[in-house]
């Protein structure tokens, strides 16, 4: 009499730990490409320090996964500015033509919030001076681009809006704010409000976004509470 055979366990993947394994694949490629682009440009900066006799300023894209790593790879490589940040300009869509369109525009104060996070992340951390470009365009945006520890100030769109003496404007402007808050020189006020310094980090941390959605409250609206 012949027994029957037991049946074979088959061990079956479950789609959802199959999904896990490629999108940890998926990851594992991105991040592998990403450390690619990065040491890319590290690998640039180290060249042209061997090649080239005079400062130079790298101008970063916000992009990267890893900022305040590659800040610190760059800084060892011998660069000696770091700009914060370059700004692409997306191309808008013509529904009618169904082609991209070229959108050129001059930068507003909603770009400076970003620009102001990292480099009071990055102040005295690293030891590159950092230039905020982007997003700056009155007097009180270069102060708390100093206070989060900017060594410079670039404008750009401000002064093709109103022209060179608005350079003059937000330099005096400057000044008459420092004076009045008793700031006694631009060192006393660089880098005041930085991660490092500040009296509340957490503002620059999850905490401070976790508060924010607690806390915040949108401008009213006519609509608001209907």
């Amino acid at each position: 009499m012949c027994r029957r055979a037991a049946p074979r366990t088959v061990r079956r993947t479950s789609g959802c730990e199959s999904c896990a394994r490629k999108r940890t694949g998926c990851r594992d490629v991105g991040s592998r490409r990403q450390a690619r682009v990065e040491q890319r440009l590290v690998d640039i900066v180290a060249v042209l320090k061997e090649s080239i006799l005079i400062p130079l300023a790298v101008k970063l894209s916000p992009f990267y996964s890893a900022l305040p790593h590659l800040a610190s790879e760059l800084d060892r490589m011998g660069a000696d500015g770091l700009v914060l940040f370059n700004r692409f300009y997306q191309p808008g869509i013509d529904p009618v033509t169904r082609a991209p369109v070229p959108q050129l525009r001059y930068s507003d104060a909603s770009e400076l919030l970003l620009r102001l996070y990292w480099i009071a992340i990055l102040a005295g951390r690293v030891r590159p001076s950092l230039a905020l470009s982007g997003g700056a365009h009155e007097p009180l945006d270069a102060v708390n681009a100093v206070m989060a520890g900017a060594d410079v100030v670039q404008l750009v769109s401000a002064l093709l809006k109103d022209g060179p003496g608005r350079l003059t404007a937000i330099r005096d402007g400057f000044t008459r704010w420092g004076d009045e808050h008793g700031f006694a020189s631009v060192g006393e006020m660089r880098g005041c409000v930085s991660l490092s310094n500040c009296h509340h980090p957490e503002g620059f941390e999850r905490a401070g976004y976790v508060n924010v959605l607690q806390s915040g409250r949108f401008p009213a609206t006519p609509w608001a509470g209907h």
